[in-house]
């Protein structure tokens, strides 16, 4: 099949490339299966249009599912959207329609031209009722002008006058042949002695076929040809002087940068894609709808031959995008889509510090070395400093990003320099320092400055984030006095403020997520904000040096150990390994201590040490020359440092390909277990001794580290920068727009939707349907000319159709069978897709609507015409049993409202969340503007059951995610009957213990009102401890393995409800860890004092 490509200048398999792929497609096998899996992360690009296709039904929605189940995103290359806009095309305006509607669930579409663009816009926001923030993402990208097979001609001075002028062209009415023979006849008939001649070559189309070929039998100039091979073509664009386009309506217009290849002018249209591609010469348009338009366009060619000439003049100086061009810029409209920088609308660097510090300390690096990267991209970037009386940002002046500039920062001259406005949607606040350097670092000006910081980019409508270090201060408190410890756990505390928390090793992360357990009050939202971005190993500036090759083994040894001389760095311990050491071994050895002495004490140790042995040395403050030079004339180099956030001198060492001897704990494990180290227990003199002896004795050894130092890969600033905007990416809610969005005209002004679809959706609950529908029928029945009812039958095998048949003549019901099952989340994407309404409510079989409850929910769109959800409220019974019902009416009234009926509200979304314990879990009663309905019910729900809320309850995860800052109306009275009676009672556990406090938590990190979810959270717990003696002792779904005892106390521990039964859950855990519960290992005094809570 693939050889098929390579015909027509396609893609042709290379001999290796061949034998990966099927022979046929009887022994093809699925993508996933095969050797390009896995496919994550990557794209699929549909440049085809899939609903013209040999496959049993159009697979444009499949594919994008199974994308999305194996992690590819889709981008699909749109043509145009001709069959919704020209009569000729009704029959295929259907399918088009569907392909169009579809093509909003992709990742990227890109159109061929700003015009289809155009056109795709008006129906997403005129036919699907999109909104600008719903829109998909739209990316126009003009085809090359590039014909594969044929040389580009120059076009030729020409001393004849123009007589011969070509159309090529399908003929078919929208190409307006017709109106083109028309003007020629005109031309003929008024010169008669010219001896003009028209080419005429396409493929005749039935529909206005016969017009056509009168008009040319009428003409004797002109000549009609079918069918015309390359060869032929090539010959008469060769010979003619000038070629038309009439048409009226198209995507792109390929004959005519097909014209201007052969070095053509070409007369076509002033409007539509016709005119983007006239653009850049070459060309003389006109409005082709007007045959005066065309006569005068062919007089002035054919009798003005310094026209033409002007045109040819034209084509020779216009450049043509290449095939490979058009792969390219493809290529990189891909890449933008991926890059974290289209989530992202601004950076503010935080710079405060740095600014001013006159040293470049590690934090110095770090605040340096990823302003540095991110300039590199384009997202506007700002310095800003602190105005502490004012609590506003500053922008730092001149001279201090001049300082900035210095060892290898960012270039002073590529900032932005403009202070944020009122609204700074998409921004981020980044904070690459730490914020407790302030002249009195105590807890007040602490708890003030921070607060204040976060506080004044809240306002603005930015997110926060900041570069976490290390908890150093807070954990040695026999080094650090009772007050840097308090600052610092007060710092450590306040971090919880911001949107993300990036710490620069897995062991900083543990250790603030440690002091957050146990002493923060509230941890909903703040563990998933904490991630681990490992700093890079890249020293710029400085070029990575070759394996390190010493001569005889008798030579000296020159150790070297980089870093502030403080008593965590432990360089004590390192001067009495040192003296041990040599005592060893008979090699000589001398020790180089390098870096800033701040502490008195420490400073008199090692300066006494150095008098005493000439072999001990230090040089106090390197500058970067110095330090260079010691590490290219050192052997190896010893860290011995007890405690680190990261470890870079380790890194630095390695980068000189110089191994390193570091603690074999903490972060320097992480640092050194990637090669070239040795890893002891620096707190041991005699380990320690034994480690520096060893090496110094063994070059074989010290040469098998050096190597292992030059093969590390080592992290650059430029990805430490990638890493950190995929952070803030994934924490953002805004996103750029390739292609902003026009006042676009609707796609056709005669189209009519519903206003409101009422849809069910229903599997084999014939019973049931037989109740819900009539009444629902009868209840719309006033207002069909607005309303549709929908049924969507997921390939039923009971008596649903007989049930469905009395109804199928009804005005404004639709009924659509599915060809098989195709699960129930499934059914409510295609029930979504089926409904044609402005707004989609979809229930199930056994929901039934109570008297008033369309009325309201009209009532509430029309007065609320930017209303995005209608949210009801509604009542629940415990029947199961349809033939149990009895009388309708009184089964009606029967129903227990789920909260208590009360007022309608008109509010965001955000503040409707909490009026009931639903948080739109349950689809009946949510009704969705059309767009938020397609998007919310075609999520990737792939999955376990109830693994996630994806495969539960994508609805709620939908609205939290994506609409609490548009608006919704609350109906405060009951507005159906729903059957609570469930068939996922086997995963219940799971959804009281994770689901419901998973939704509880995204609701209030979009917006919902902390106390009030806490109303609900606290209504949850009775259900949660019956469940978690349920998940412990009583899983027959292996449901446990989707649970956290750890992750509920950090949900819960805030709620004084927990507190109070807090012994009751210990109790059933207690039962699990005595007994041995693989899924209950930690000792439950332990694991409360992990979270700060006790009995």
């Amino acid at each position: 099949m693939l050889n098929n490509l390579a015909k027509f200048q396609g893609p042709a398999l290379t001999d290796n490339q061949a034998g990966k792929y099927p022979v046929n497609v009887s022994s093809a096998i699925p993508l996933h299966e095969g050797e390009f899996a896995p496919l994550k992360p990557g794209w699929l690009l549909v440049p085809e249009i899939p609903y013209i296709t040999f496959q049993a039904a159009p697979p444009t929605q499949d594919i994008i599912k199974y994308s999305a189940q194996h992690g590819l995103k889709t981008a699909f290359i749109f043509y145009d959207a001709i069959p919704l806009k020209h009569p000729d095309y009704t029959d295929a305006e259907a399918m088009h329609s569907e392909y169009m509607q579809q093509l909003a669930l992709a990742d990227l579409i890109i159109p061929i031209s700003r015009y289809a663009a155009d056109d795709l816009v008006s129906f997403y926001l005129n036919r699907l009722y999109f909104q600008t923030e719903t829109l998909p993402e739209i990316a126009p990208l003009m085809l090359p002008a590039e014909v594969l097979d044929r040389e580009r001609h120059m076009p030729a001075p020409g001393s004849q006058p123009p007589n011969l002028f070509l159309a090529v062209g399908t003929i078919e009415p929208r190409k307006n042949q017709l109106g083109l023979l028309h003007a020629f006849q005109r031309f003929c008939d008024e010169h008669p002695e010219h001896n003009a001649q028209l080419i005429l070559i396409g493929r005749l189309h039935p529909s206005g076929a016969r017009d056509v070929l009168k008009a040319v039998w009428k003409n004797p100039k002109v000549k009609f040809i079918e069918f015309a091979d390359d060869k032929f073509l090539n010959d008469y664009y060769s010979q003619c002087d000038f070629t038309v386009f009439p048409s009226v309506e198209e995507g792109y217009g390929l004959p005519i940068v097909e014209s201007l290849w052969f070095g053509k002018p070409c007369i076509c249209a002033n409007f539509g894609s016709m005119a983007e591609v006239a653009e850049g010469g070459g060309c003389l348009t006109v409005d082709t709808k007007s045959p005066e338009a065309i006569y005068s366009a062919l007089s002035s060619l054919l009798l003005q031959p310094v026209l033409l000439r002007t045109l040819k003049d034209e084509i020779k100086e216009r450049k043509f995008t290449t095939w490979s061009d058009y792969g390219f810029n493809v290529k990189r409209l891909i890449e933008k889509e991926d890059a974290p920088s289209a989530q992202i609308s601004k950076i503010y660097y935080w710079v405060d510090h740095t600014r001013a510090y006159p040293a470049n300390s590690g934090i110095q690096r770090v605040a340096r070395g990823l302003a540095s990267s991110l300039q590199k991209t384009d997202i506007p970037f700002v310095p800003v400093g602190w105005d502490a009386e004012r609590k506003e940002f500053v922008i730092p002046d001149e001279s201090d990003l001049i300082h900035l500039e210095k060892w290898n920062g960012p270039a002073a001259d590529k900032w932005e320099r403009n202070l944020p406005s009122e609204d700074e949607n998409g921004a981020w606040l980044l904070v690459p320092e730490l914020l407790t350097y302030q002249q009195t670092p105590d807890i007040p000006s602490i708890s003030r400055c921070i607060p204040a910081i976060v506080s004044y980019a809240r306002k603005r409508n930015m997110r926060a984030c900041i570069v976490f270090f290390d908890a150093i201060p807070y954990k040695m408190t026999e080094i650090y006095p009772v007050e840097a410890q308090h600052a610092h756990a007060e710092y450590m505390r306040l971090l919880s403020l911001f949107d993300q928390v990036l710490c620069i090793s897995e062991q900083s992360k543990s250790d603030l997520l440690s002091y957050l357990r146990a002493h923060l009050d509230r941890l909903v939202n703040v563990e998933q904000r904490i991630k681990a971005v490992l700093l890079p190993a890249e020293f710029s500036g400085i070029e990575r040096q070759p394996v390190l090759n010493r001569g005889a083994e008798s030579s000296p040894i020159t150790i070297l150990s980089v870093g502030t001389l403080e008593p965590r760095k432990n360089h004590v311990t390192l001067l009495e390994a040192f003296e041990r050491a040599k005592t060893l071994t008979s090699r000589p050895m001398k020790l180089v201590l390098a870096g800033l002495a701040p502490f008195p004490d420490i400073a008199e140790t090692v300066k006494a040490y150095c008098a005493k042995d000439a072999d001990t040395n230090w040089i106090d403050q390197p500058d970067d020359k110095t330090l260079g030079e010691l590490y290219r004339d050192c052997d190896f180099t010893v860290y011995p440092s007890l405690e680190e956030g990261f470890g870079l001198p380790i890194l630095e060492s390695l980068w000189y390909a110089r191994p390193c001897i570091c603690r074999n704990a903490s972060s320097m494990r992480e640092v050194g277990e990637g090669g070239g180290c040795i890893l002891v227990e620096t707190a041991d003199p005699e380990a320690l001794a034994k480690a520096i002896m060893n090496l110094g004795n063994d070059p074989q050894l010290l040469h098998k580290l050096s190597e292992e130092a030059t093969q590390r890969k080592f992290k650059t600033w430029q990805e430490y920068g990638q890493d950190v905007l995929r952070e803030l990416a994934s924490g953002s809610v805004w996103r750029a727009r390739a292609y902003p969005p026009k006042n676009v005209a609707p796609a056709r002004s005669a189209f009519h939707a519903p206003f409101l679809s009422i849809c069910i959706s229903t599997y084999n609950r014939a019973p049931w349907l037989a109740l819900s529908l009539p009444l629902l029928l009868k209840q719309t029945a006033s207002y069909r000319d607005v309303i549709e009812v929908v049924v969507c039958d997921n390939a039923s095998t009971d008596e649903t159709p007989k049930v469905i048949e009395p109804y199928l003549n009804e005005q404004g019901f639709c009924y659509f069978r599915n060809p098989e099952n195709v699960g129930m989340l499934g059914n409510l994407r295609v029930t979504a897709q089926r409904a044609q309404g402005q707004y989609i409510w979809i229930l199930g079989d056994d929901d039934l609507l109570l008297h008033g409850a369309v009325e309201r929910v009209m009532k509430a769109i029309l007065e609320h015409p930017d209303v995005s959800l209608v949210y009801l409220n509604y009542a629940y019974t415990t029947i199961a049993d349809a033939e149990k019902v009895g009388d309708i009416e009184q089964f009606l009234r029967s129903g227990v409202p789920i909260s208590p009926p009360g007022p309608d509200l008109f509010a965001p979304i955000s503040k409707l969340a909490t009026l009931s314990e639903n948080f739109f879990t349950a689809i009946y009663c949510l009704v969705y503007r059309r767009d938020h309905a397609l998007l919310a019910y075609s999520q990737n729900t792939d999955g376990r059951p109830f693994s996630s809320m994806l495969t539960c309850i994508p609805t709620s995860h939908y609205v939290c995610q994506h609409m609490m800052s548009e608006a919704g109306y609350w109906i405060g009275e009951p507005g159906l009957v729903v059957n609570m009676n469930v068939s996922w009672g086997k995963y219940a556990a799971l959804w009281v213990l994770e689901r419901i406090p998973e939704l509880y938590d995204l609701a209030e990190l979009r917006g919902a009102n902390p106390s009030e979810v806490d109303r609900w959270r606290a209504n949850n717990l009775p259900g949660a401890l019956h469940y978690l003696e349920q998940i412990y002792f009583a899983d027959t779904e292996n449901n446990i393995q989707y649970f956290s005892i750890g992750r509920f106390i950090a949900r819960h521990k805030h709620l004084k409800e927990f507190r109070s039964n807090l012994r009751n859950f210990i109790k059933i855990y207690e039962k699990a860890f005595n007994q041995g519960h693989s899924m209950a290992l930690e000792e439950p005094a332990k694991l409360l004092a992990q979270y700060g809570v006790s009995q």
